[in-house]
């Protein structure tokens, strides 16, 4: 991906470069913060993580020509604009909700509310490719929806949890091209009435037997979706 030009004629050249700098310093800052919530957790850096798509959202709604690069022979915009909106998922790697499927529902709205929002904007002077414009907008306004719901939930979430011990039936590893999924199997627990399996850590997997206990942490969530973690028990824990 690179940052290439684009036929943004009507749009004098230093303001050009003034939106793409700002664009592309937003992913930059964006980057920064998902590094600061890896290593540090903290709310203020998960806010801030959480408002910079919204930034970005409304720089490229507002000038998208000025973020057009040449994609094979096409015009489209640069995918780099699409990490911000990745990120609050990044940060919840190791935490799941009960219930995911429910964030679909925000995500949903959201795309369709982007897709609105976005409509007026295909017709920008410069724009090249304005429906690819729109499918952009669209998919970054759900992965958006889906990962806010679940990193605000999760993130602003100070509760201790409550510890429940249960058993490992199976355990699995599925090999990828960028990264390996550790999986465990458990029995019915806490909220979940059937049995299923969760993904845990590389040191977790490699820590555990089958029929050894493992600890889920459960947590009611800032935005009442219930979320959880699980790990080796420690000393005290049932």
């Amino acid at each position: 991906m690179v940052f290439g030009d684009s036929d943004a004629a009507a749009t004098p050249p230093a303001r050009v470069l003034a939106i793409r700098v700002g664009g592309y310093g937003l992913v930059a800052v964006s980057l920064g913060l998902l590094a600061l919530c890896l290593l540090k957790p903290s709310p203020w850096a998960a806010g801030l993580l959480l408002l910079a798509p919204v930034a970005v959202l409304m720089m490229v709604i507002g000038s998208p020509a000025p973020f057009e690069h040449a994609v094979r022979g096409r015009r489209a915009i640069n995918g780099l604009l699409f990490l911000p909106f990745m990120w609050p998922l990044v940060i919840n790697l190791r935490q799941a909700q009960v219930d995911p499927w429910f964030p679909l529902i925000p995500a949903a709205v959201l795309a369709i509310g982007i897709l609105a929002a976005s409509w007026s904007a295909r017709k920008t002077p410069g724009l090249a490719s304005p429906r690819i414009f729109l499918a952009f907008m669209t998919l970054c306004g759900g992965v958006y929806g889906y990962g806010a719901v679940k990193a605000a939930d999760i993130q602003f979430d100070a509760s201790p949890g409550t510890v429940i011990s249960t058993q490992v039936q199976a355990k699995h590893i599925s090999p990828g091209r960028r990264s390996t999924t550790y999986r465990l199997d458990l029995p019915p627990w806490g909220p979940r009435a059937t049995a299923g399996s969760v993904d845990v850590s590389s040191s977790t997997y490699h820590a555990v037997a089958v029929g050894d206990p493992v600890c889920i942490v459960l947590h009611p969530g800032s935005l009442s979706l219930a979320w959880f973690t699980v790990g080796v028990c420690g000393p005290g824990q049932p």
